[in-house]
């Protein structure tokens, strides 16, 4: 929770001095809709001309039906603070952390045994860098590459949890549009 505070803290002071600054007129809208991949869909807000705020989400739900059926829906969201750097020809670089959470829930059953679940909470944290590039005023590319910790908790009807950690290397790719 601590570490939660810190970042809050940091988040906010960054934002004044950014809302603060001036930069070169960027020729997108204020607000537009994201489409990237990792499958994701959001929104971008661009709260001053070097911050922007990009939260988005996913949802999936499967099931399988035989001697052990089972149903399994999977929410995620993230959000992302867009910290923008230089800018050339429609080109701009960005600094962005990353927040997001998972949620993943599988019930099954089977004729002869009785019904089990399985829940898994995921939470992240990301640092990337990417680029955004704007060849027209309604519509944006861009891509990203970071780095980021995990930290997972599974629960199974058995009251069995494991908690796991993880870190690796992200990238990610969308497009933007500002209606």
């Amino acid at each position: 929770m601590r570490i939660w505070r810190i970042c809050s803290a940091c988040l906010a002071v960054v934002l004044f001095v950014c809302a603060n600054a001036t930069a070169q007129e960027w020729e997108t809208g204020k607000a537009g809709i994201t489409m990237g991949y990792p499958a994701a869909i959001g929104f971008i807000w661009h709260i001053a001309d070097s911050v922007a705020i990009r939260p988005e989400f996913t949802f999936s739900t499967s099931g399988f039906d035989g001697s052990v059926s089972t149903d399994t829906t999977n929410l995620s969201t993230g959000v992302s603070a867009l910290f923008y750097l230089a800018s050339h020809d429609h080109v701009r670089g960005y600094l962005s952390p990353r927040f997001t959470y998972a949620r993943g829930s599988t019930q099954s059953s089977s004729g002869d045994l009785p019904a089990g679940s399985f829940t898994s909470n995921t939470y992240g944290i990301i640092g990337s860098v990417g680029v955004q590039y704007a060849p027209i005023r309604k519509f944006s590319v861009f891509a990203e590459v970071g780095a980021g910790y995990t930290r997972s908790t599974e629960s199974f009807d058995v009251r069995l949890d494991i908690t796991s950690h993880g870190s690796g290397m992200r990238t990610g790719v969308g497009i933007i549009f500002y209606p």
